[in-house]
């Protein structure tokens, strides 16, 4: 895409509705270099909207994508932007797998928490049916003790 486009056409590279091209502009417009949404836009401005855009359905902080668009403009000046930007995809995915592989342990630490409950109740039940019916009647706090042998 060369030149200026439109507010429509802006709406259809971005595969988007006015609304929302009106709101990532008014939440990212400073990077974009005007602060309200201008008639017609220049491709660098449809381009970071575009990445914009992407890195918030990606689940990226507000504030994580402005930097990513402010580093856009310093990314012809530093030739290890790029290389910087994948070593933190990479390590974003990284703590996205641990995540996983904590929450999955999770699952496993109470499953098997579960299970010991229920086991522990299964033998309360067993040794309070072999006591004697006299014994189960007295009060739960004084099942435990010792009857005095006569």
């Amino acid at each position: 895409m060369t030149g200026r486009v439109g507010r429509e056409e802006a709406c259809r590279v971005l595969n988007t509705t006015p609304r929302a091209l009106r709101a990532l502009w008014s939440t990212y417009g400073s990077q974009l270099g005007a602060p309200s949404l201008p008639r017609s836009l220049d491709a660098r401005q449809v381009r970071l909207l575009q990445r914009a855009q992407a890195m918030v359905l990606g689940g990226r902080a507000s504030d994580e994508v402005a930097a990513a668009l402010a580093l856009d403009e310093v990314d012809e000046e530093l030739p290890g932007v790029g290389e910087l930007e994948a070593k933190l995809d990479e390590i974003a995915s990284t703590i996205h797998h641990s995540e996983a592989q904590r929450m999955a342990d999770h699952d496993r630490v109470l499953t098997a928490l579960m299970r010991t409950q229920q086991e522990l109740n299964r033998l309360r039940y067993e040794v309070a049916a072999a006591a004697p019916r006299k014994e189960r009647r007295r009060p739960a706090w004084r099942f435990w003790e010792r009857r005095p042998s006569a």
